[in-house]
C-alpha cells in the first residue's frame, strides 16, 4: 500500500518551497536530511536580509502615513488596528522567525529522523495524502490573496493613485498575505503529520498481532511523538497566537468598518478576503483538533488490548495507559489559551458580541 522509497521530505516540500521563496526559511530542503547547519551569509540569504529590511522600512512609512492622514476617528482606529496587525505579522515572520530559524530546522530534522524510525518499524505515513492536502491549502489561500491584491491594485488605479504607489502597496500587501499563508502552512502541515502519526500508531495497536514487544515499541514511539508535539507547540507558538488573536481582532473591526462605510458594503472582493481569513482560522483549529482526536484513539486501542488474557501484554498496556495519562497531548497558543474545537465557537461568539457593541456605539 505504501512505497518505502517515499519519506517525509515529499510532504514538507510544498511548505519548504514557500518558506524558501519568501525568505522566511534560511535553509533549503536538502539541509533537513543531512547534518549541515544554516549558512546565514549565503548570497540568497544576504539578498533576503536586504529585502526584508527595506520591506520593514516601507511598512513603517505606509502605516505611519495611514495613521497620520486618517480624516476621522473611525479611520484613525482602523489605521491603528491595521498597524498592530501588520507589525505582529512582520515581527513574527521576519524578525522572530529569523531568530528561531535554527530551532525550526532542528524541528524538521526531528520529524524527518522520526519518520525514518517509523519506517524501520514498518509504519508508513500517508505521504501522498499529506502532501496533497498541504499543497491544496497553501495554493487555495495564496490564490485568493493574489486575487484580492490584484483587485485592490486595480481599484487604486481607477482612483488615480500613482503607479509607483500602487506597485509598492501591491508588494507590501502581498508580503503580509505571504506571511499569513506561511503561518497557515506551518500549522496545518505539521499538525497533519502529527495526526497521521497517531493514526498509524493506533492502527498498529488494533492488529491481531499485538504482543508485549509491540506495545512496548508503541510506548517508545508515542513518547517521541509527544516530544515532537511539545517542540512544535514551542517553535510555532506565535504562529498560533497572531492569527487567533491579532488578525481576528482586525477582521472583526474590518467587518464593522464595512458595515458603517457604504462604499465598502457591495465589495465582493473584501468579503472574499474576510471569509478566507476566518476560514483559515477554522481550518487550522480543525486540523489541531484532528491531531488531538487521533491521539485519543491510542487510548481506545489500549483499553481493548487490556481486555486480553495475556498477562505480559496487559502489563505493557497498563504501563502505556499510565504513560498516556502523564503525557496527555495538549496544544496552546504560547500558553495564553488552549486550542481545541470549542475555540471556534468561542471566537465567533466573541466576534459577534464585539460587533454588536461596536455597532450600538456607532448608532
Amino acid at each position: 500500500m505504501f512505497k518505502t522509497r517515499q519519506n517525509l521530505l515529499s510532504v514538507l516540500r510544498p511548505l519548504c518551497i514557500l518558506l524558501r521563496i519568501t525568505g522566511f526559511a534560511l535553509f533549503s530542503q536538502t539541509t533537513i536530511k543531512n547534518d549541515s547547519k544554516i549558512s546565514y551569509f549565503t548570497v540568497f540569504n544576504c539578498v533576503t536580509y536586504i529585502f526584508h529590511i527595506v520591506y520593514i522600512g516601507y511598512a513603517v512609512v505606509n502605516t505611519a502615513t495611514k495613521f497620520t492622514s486618517a480624516p476621522d476617528t473611525l479611520r484613525l482606529v482602523y489605521a491603528l488596528v491595521f498597524l498592530v496587525n501588520a507589525f505582529a505579522l512582520i515581527g513574527t515572520n521576519i524578525i522572530w522567525d529569523k531568530y528561531k530559524n535554527d530551532k525550526f530546522l532542528q524541528l524538521l530534522k526531528q520529524f524527518y529522523n522520526f519518520d525514518k524510525k517509523l519506517q524501520r518499524n514498518n509504519i508508513f505515513l500517508d505521504y501522498e495524502k499529506l502532501r496533497s492536502r498541504s499543497a491544496a491549502v497553501l495554493i487555495i489561500e495564496a490564490t485568493i490573496y493574489a486575487y484580492f491584491n490584484t483587485d485592490t491594485a486595480y481599484q487604486f488605479w481607477k482612483m488615480g493613485i500613482k503607479p509607483t504607489t500602487i506597485f509598492l502597496d501591491f508588494i507590501y500587501y502581498g508580503g503580509l498575505h505571504a506571511m499569513q499563508v506561511t503561518m497557515t502552512g506551518k500549522c496545518f502541515t505539521l499538525f497533519a503529520i502529527i495526526e497521521n502519526i497517531f493514526d498509524r500508531l493506533s492502527f498498529t495497536m488494533k492488529t491481531d498481532e499485538a504482543s508485549p514487544d509491540m506495545v512496548r515499541n508503541i510506548r517508545h514511539l508515542y513518547h517521541e511523538t509527544y516530544e515532537l508535539v511539545v517542540q512544535v507547540n514551542e517553535v510555532i507558538a506565535f504562529q498560533l497566537v497572531v492569527p487567533f488573536c491579532v488578525t481576528f481582532i482586525m477582521v472583526v473591526f474590518h467587518i464593522y468598518y464595512q458595515i458603517v462605510d457604504s462604499s465598502l458594503q457591495e465589495s465582493v472582493t473584501v468579503l472574499v478576503w474576510l471569509s478566507t481569513i476566518l476560514l483559515k482560522i477554522v481550518v487550522v483549529i480543525v486540523q489541531i483538533h484532528g491531531a488531538l482526536t487521533s491521539a485519543d484513539k491510542i487510548k481506545c486501542a489500549a483499553i481493548k488490548l487490556a481486555l486480553r488474557k495475556d498477562r505480559a501484554l496487559r502489563k505493557e498496556v497498563n504501563i502505556l495507559s499510565l504513560q498516556l495519562l502523564h503525557e496527555r497531548i495538549t496544544i496552546s497558543g504560547a500558553n495564553f489559551f488552549s486550542i481545541n474545537i470549542s475555540l471556534i465557537g468561542d471566537f465567533f461568539g466573541k466576534g459577534i458580541e464585539y460587533l454588536l457593541i461596536l455597532y450600538q456605539s456607532y448608532e
